[in-house]
């Protein structure tokens, strides 16, 4: 039995490490450009321009929300439900119930169409 060790000639070596390259860069060429994204002004990413402009929308309604400058009263929301909002949470059923009709407001806002 003869025992034959068999390698590749250093061209061939080569050419197949170029072209072993040259697949994998067109590879990921062709995954990153089909996912391109278009990103929001908070740097949120979006598939398609409709929408991140739908999220746009939502964010400058709500951004009375995090703005100290801005009343909270134009939306009729009270000052005790944004202070539990923002700082310290609903910790007991009693505060939602207190407040149903400050998250009704508030989802009213979120799902609005033409705000």
């Amino acid at each position: 039995m003869s025992s034959e060790v068999y390698s590749l000639s250093p061209f061939l070596t080569i050419t197949v490490f170029l072209g072993g390259l040259a697949l994998t860069a067109l590879i990921l060429f062709l995954i990153l450009r089909s996912g391109k994204s278009i990103k929001s002004s908070d740097g949120s990413l979006f598939s398609s321009k409709d929408a991140c402009e739908a999220y746009e929308a939502i964010l400058s309604r709500l951004s009375f929300i995090y703005d100290p400058e801005v009343s909270t009263e134009a939306v009729s929301l009270k000052p005790e439900f944004m202070a539990l909002l923002k700082n310290e949470g609903f910790s007991e059923p009693r505060k939602l119930i207190l407040y149903k009709e400050d998250f009704k407001i508030l989802v009213n806002l979120l799902f609005e169409v033409n705000a």
